[in-house]
């Protein structure tokens, strides 16, 4: 089976921002929206991107923005999303130095925000965040702890409960039964375990 370019998205990634030069900028990841009418990517401008795929030979570009902050960690979209129901359309966001943001997917405005602190008091960024297949909850990994947030609870409101180390990626199985944690060391940077939790005891 042959594959063809059907479009290609380049200028806003060979153009970076003012702190960087047009070599430094470079996609990190890109995630189809859940009912397929969308992209969404990262890249080390530390800018997320919605784009509106296109079947024709112009270039694409970016229909929104999303400025999480610093280094981006993790995003997902929505998993309800219907572009039909401009509700459901949103995605969250994590990254150094700011809490979880939730992100309208029509306007680019902030909805909310979901925030943990420490010990101290000290806000905390999540590693990696995931919506539970309902969408009701958002699961997010820190250093040592799992904690999980009401959707429609914005603040710092949450439940929590302790893993061994940092907590890398967070996500359910196609079963829902589960969640299955990847956890990392500090040794090269590899993964060293892969922790599976009963849902219906970390709910």
């Amino acid at each position: 089976m042959e594959v063809h370019l059907i479009n290609r998205a380049e200028a806003e990634f060979s153009s970076a921002s003012e702190e960087k030069t047009p070599t430094n900028n470079f996609l990190k990841g890109v995630k189809w929206s859940p009912d397929g009418t969308c992209l969404l990517s990262n890249s080390d401008d530390n800018i997320l991107r919605l784009f509106e795929p296109s079947f024709t030979e112009q270039p694409s570009r970016s229909a929104l923005q999303f400025y999480p902050g610093d280094t981006i960690f993790d995003y997902e979209w929505y998993p309800l999303l219907r572009s039909s129901d401009p509700a459901t359309c949103c995605l969250a966001s994590t990254s150094r130095g700011h809490p979880i943001h939730l992100w309208d997917a029509f306007t680019g405005a902030r909805r909310a925000s979901y925030c943990a602190y420490d010990h101290l008091d000290e806000p905390v960024s999540a590693l990696s965040l995931c919506f539970n297949p309902s969408g009701e909850n958002i699961i997010a990994g820190y250093d040592e702890e799992i904690r999980i947030f009401d959707l429609t609870q914005p603040g710092r409101n949450c439940s929590s409960f302790k893993t061994l180390q940092s907590t890398r990626k967070v996500q359910f199985s196609a079963t829902h039964a589960i969640t299955i944690v990847l956890g990392k060391t500090e040794v090269r940077g590899r993964s060293t375990w892969l922790d599976i939790i009963d849902r219906s005891v970390r709910r």
